[in-house]
């Protein structure tokens, strides 16, 4: 009876330091919970209208053009594109990442072959820290986000959310007044 208590000890000890520890990244074109084109958010918030959110994958007013590159210590860059993105939530297929070292990822927004929005965020590693969780979508806000003065750097105010970053898309391609792209990292 004594050995089943050592027993299971240094099982949860060996689960705690084991080797196979490793990170994952996914990344959303659109919302990581599966909202894709058509759905609407209120804005200005408070306000009670509502605006299109436009995560096509096949309009050019939406996410058609987004290019996002994802650059790991050590590894070759790693570019995902259009077709790269998959299922009724549009996700890439997870990266492994190393449990240290800083990840940085790169998006950019083509439309009718022009780039009209540029965007990039960086977060370091931690070990015991093993998934991240991407969103890159056109939208006026970010669910739980707020924007500081510089209009780019936003605060995350929900559970799990890591960083949120808002960068503007050119006039004339924006799908309304105040979309902007977006780049909000979840920690899983």
């Amino acid at each position: 009876m004594r050995a089943l208590p050592l027993l299971m000890g240094a099982l949860a000890a060996t689960a705690c330091t084991s080797p196979e520890d490793t990170a994952q990244l996914e990344v959303y074109a659109g919302d990581r919970w599966g909202r894709t084109h058509p759905y609407t958010v209120e804005w200005p918030v408070g306000s009670g209208e509502r605006v299109p959110v436009n995560t096509s994958l096949t309009d050019s007013a939406g996410l058609a053009g987004l290019v996002v590159e994802v650059f790991i210590p050590g590894e070759p860059m790693q570019m995902l594109e259009v077709h790269d993105f998959s299922g009724t939530n549009q996700s890439s297929p997870p990266i492994e990442l190393p449990v240290e070292g800083t990840v940085s990822v790169f998006a950019t927004l083509h439309q009718n072959g022009e780039p009209v929005a540029q965007g990039d965020i960086s977060w370091p590693l931690q070990p015991h820290r093993g998934r991240w969780f991407l969103s890159v979508y056109r939208t006026p806000n970010a669910t739980g986000a707020s924007v500081d003065a510089s209009g780019q750097r936003a605060a995350c105010g929900v559970p799990h959310c890591h960083s949120a970053r808002r960068y503007e898309i050119r006039e004339g391609a924006r799908n309304h007044p105040d979309e902007a792209l977006w780049l909000v990292l979840w920690e899983g």
